[in-house]
C-alpha cells in the first residue's frame, strides 16, 4: 500500500490536506473498531469516514456501502469491512476528488470572468497566451465539437471533453 495518499480536496466544506498518510486512515479505522477484531459494520462507514476528516453526503455513503456489499471478495463477511477495504475506498475517493478539482481549475483558466461557460473569445485569449494562432472557424469547430450549447462550452461539457480525451 502507498504510505501517502494524495488529497487535494475532500469536497465542499471539508478540510483540505495536501497528503493524507495511510497511517492516519488506519488509526481512524482502529479508533472506530469497537470490537478490536479488524472489522467494522458497513452501516458505520459514515462514522469512519468522518474520523478521517470527510463530511460525506448520505447518498455518497449509500453508494460506497453498496459497493462494499457487492464486492465479490467480501463473500466471507459481507456485513463488515476491513482496514484494507477502507484504505482502498479512501484512495478511490481522493483520486476522484483530485481529478474533478483539476478539471474545475482548468476550466477557470478559460472562464476568467466566472460566467460559468467558455466562449470563442475565451478560447482565442488562451490560444494567444499559448502562442497559438487559430482562425475563427477553428475556434468555432472546437466549441461545436465540445459543447451541447450553440455558442459556448459549459463546465459540464468541459468535464466531459476532458475525460473523453483522457486529459484528466
Amino acid at each position: 500500500m502507498n504510505n501517502l495518499i494524495q488529497n487535494r480536496s475532500h469536497g465542499e466544506g471539508e478540510p483540505s490536506k495536501n497528503l493524507l498518510p495511510e497511517s492516519e486512515i488506519r488509526q481512524a479505522f482502529e479508533q472506530c473498531d469497537e470490537s478490536g477484531v479488524g472489522l467494522i459494520p458497513v452501516k458505520k462507514l459514515k462514522i469512519v469516514m468522518r474520523a478521517v476528516g470527510f463530511e460525506p453526503r448520505q447518498n455518497e455513503v449509500d453508494a460506497l456501502m453498496e459497493k462494499l456489499v457487492r464486492s465479490k471478495a467480501r463473500e466471507v463477511n459481507p456485513e463488515n469491512f476491513t482496514v484494507e477495504e477502507f484504505v482502498a475506498l479512501i484512495q478511490d475517493r481522493l483520486q476522484e476528488d483530485s481529478g474533478a478539482k483539476e478539471i474545475s481549475e482548468a476550466f477557470k483558466l478559460f472562464d476568467t470572468e466566472n460566467k460559468g461557460f467558455i466562449t470563442m473569445a475565451d478560447l482565442r485569449r488562451v490560444a494567444k497566451e499559448l502562442g497559438e494562432e487559430l482562425k475563427d472557424t477553428e475556434l468555432l469547430e472546437m466549441v461545436q465539437a465540445a459543447s451541447s450549447q450553440p455558442n459556448h462550452i459549459t463546465e459540464d461539457d468541459f468535464k466531459i471533453i476532458m475525460k473523453r480525451t483522457a486529459l484528466y
